[in-house]
């Protein structure tokens, strides 16, 4: 930045006289001014520190990477590289203060005209907010930088809707309020699920019914319209699993545990001019989101406050999952504390696939199963990898053949390495599936397809859907036939693959991870289709082993389950 020190008394008064030509507006700046000006109008993480005393008063500002990854993607969502945000983030991270209080007041110097219309849970909340947002704008501050962008109307203008000269409105009501009749540019949804309604299945179908006829479709211009939906946890049939599900073009996800777990790393789109997506810059485990506000004896301390490990997960992970499981129960999954593995009769891995790069796209899932018969000649299934990606055909049929070579293998682009190989490898025939299994038979490799709408399962044909398909592949984990690994240096800890598959198993069916419950969905129903595993009390050959040999042996490629 040039120095005011550097610039002559005659080139300050044409920098002055250029600008106020510019901005319409008589030339009573300084150039600091103008400097933060601009530095406000490029960037709402830098509006948000300039602004921060117009709005907490003596309330200290205590800056964090956090504060700056949701202004970010804010802005994408204001310049339409975002059609819908979803931020998940604990309590008292700024989430409101950000996205309903800066972030409104920096879209009306940028766009005048737009209409932002929020939608919360708690009525006098977003009021608040709203109030904030206002005295922000009349701030004596925010007058002097972009008072001639327009003017609070006069005859619009109370806490829950006002108004500007420039056609501008801000609008707060509340999902269980009177209907709406609004449309906006820009819509937000502040913890539209309550605490006190989230446990009543009747209201959350309502919101949610809510969310879709009655607000999503009050878009004022679809071709710029931003939707925003914000809150902390609190259900797994919550407002963000709602939208998730729907699986909406041009959603985001920002998800920001209290504390860090690499396997639940939030990775986004490019932001801000960089090429490479965004994600949580932090890299150890139970590292703490915000640890210059929230130390581990705070952090302590609001477990405590919550109680049940259920809230814990919930409003400080961001991962809400019934508290012993919804379709799984926790209890039902055997863990396997052996230093080794039982010896094991046969190997499936299972695919489902999503032929695309895209960050907002469907992950590829995989997950090996070993057949293995235990101490009561009863067959059972033990979990022995799990892989999740988003690859492109060629890179997705090299991980296939690397990881039927290997069944530990975790990088399509590592060298070939010997190791436990893989006797049947299921692919689901969907998101180009087929092509890829006919291109990969070519190969000698022991292919299966997989076709989820049809796949035949005895007295069991109508459930075709992943839910369906899940509570089916639920059967045997109730009764026990299904382990998970545990670390070999603690046995109260599961190893990183068996923790992930149990975090999905639990949150399913809404949950994140469910393309790896499919992938599992997918190998049960094989099996039981072959009659590779059965269960209690169906056993016909209790005392005599299954030959296995008659489905590694060859390959049938007419079989399409």
């Amino acid at each position: 930045m040039v120095s005011t020190k550097s610039i002559s008394r005659s080139n300050k008064k044409q920098i002055l006289l250029l600008d106020s030509l510019l901005n319409h507006r008589e030339p009573d700046m300084s150039l600091d001014e103008i400097a933060v000006r601009n530095k406000c109008e490029s960037s709402l993480y830098e509006f948000v520190k300039y602004s921060w005393n117009y709005v907490e008063g003596e309330n200290p500002y205590v800056d964090n990477w956090h504060i700056q990854a949701i202004c970010d993607h804010l802005e994408a969502g204001f310049y339409g590289k975002i059609k819908l945000l979803i931020i998940n983030i604990p309590p008292r991270c700024m989430k409101s203060l950000l996205c309903n209080v800066f972030f409104p007041a920096w879209c009306w110097l940028k766009r005048p005209h737009a209409k932002i219309f929020c939608l919360s849970g708690g009525y006098k909340l977003a009021v608040r907010d709203s109030v904030k947002c206002r005295q922000l704008i009349q701030s004596e501050w925010y007058q002097k930088l972009w008072g001639n962008k327009f003017e609070l109307s006069r005859e619009v203008n109370t806490k829950e809707r006002y108004a500007n000269s420039k056609g501008g409105e801000r609008l707060v009501k509340s999902v269980l309020g009177s209907p709406i009749g609004e449309g906006g540019h820009i819509l937000i949804m502040d913890d539209i699920n309550t605490s006190q309604d989230i446990r009543s299945k009747t209201t959350r179908d309502r919101t949610s019914e809510f969310i879709d006829s009655s607000f999503l479709i009050r878009q004022d211009n679809t071709d710029q319209a931003f939707l925003l939906n914000i809150q902390q946890r609190v259900h797994w049939e919550d407002s963000t699993a709602h939208l998730l599900e729907k699986e909406l073009e041009g959603t985001v996800h920002l998800m920001l545990p209290m504390e860090y777990k690499p396997h639940r790393a939030c990775t986004t789109i490019p932001i801000k001019g960089s090429k490479e997506p965004w994600r949580d810059p932090r890299t150890k485990e139970n590292e703490l989101l915000w640890p210059t506000r929230f130390s581990e004896k705070h952090v302590a301390r609001l477990k405590l406050f919550f109680g049940t490990s259920y809230n814990i997960e919930s409003q400080l992970q961001q991962l809400p999952s019934p508290e012993s499981g919804n379709i799984f129960r926790k209890e039902w999954f055997n863990i396997w504390k052996g230093k080794k593995l039982p010896p094991l009769d046969m190997v499936i891995q299972s695919y489902d696939t999503a032929l695309s790069t895209n960050v907002n796209a469907c992950e590829s899932a995989l997950t090996t199963w070993g057949i293995f018969t235990d101490e009561h000649s009863k067959k059972n299934i033990i979990l022995l990898n799990v892989w999740t990606g988003r690859l492109e055909q060629p890179d997705l049929r090299r991980m296939i053949r690397k990881s039927a070579l290997n069944y530990y293998t975790m990088d399509p682009n590592e060298a070939d390495r010997p190791g436990p190989a893989a006797d049947v490898i299921l692919i689901e025939e969907a998101s180009g599936g087929l092509a890829l299994i006919q291109d990969l038979r070519t190969t000698g490799l022991p292919i299966y397809g997989f076709n989820p709408r049809h796949h035949g399962l005895k007295n069991h044909e109508h459930m075709t859907n992943k839910a369906d398909r899940a509570r089916l592949a639920s059967i045997i984990v109730e009764q026990r036939l299904v382990w998970l690994i545990a670390s070999k240096q603690n046995s109260d800890v599961l190893m990183k693959h068996a923790q992930v598959f149990l975090d999905a198993a639990l949150a399913c069916p809404t949950g994140k991870g469910q393309d790896i419950i499919d992938s599992f969905s997918q190998a049960f129903i094989w099996i039981r289709k072959k009659q590779l595993l059965y269960l209690k009390g169906e056993d016909p050959y209790e005392n005599r082993p299954v030959d296995y040999s008659a489905y590694v042996d060859h390959i049938d490629y007419t079989d399409r389950i």
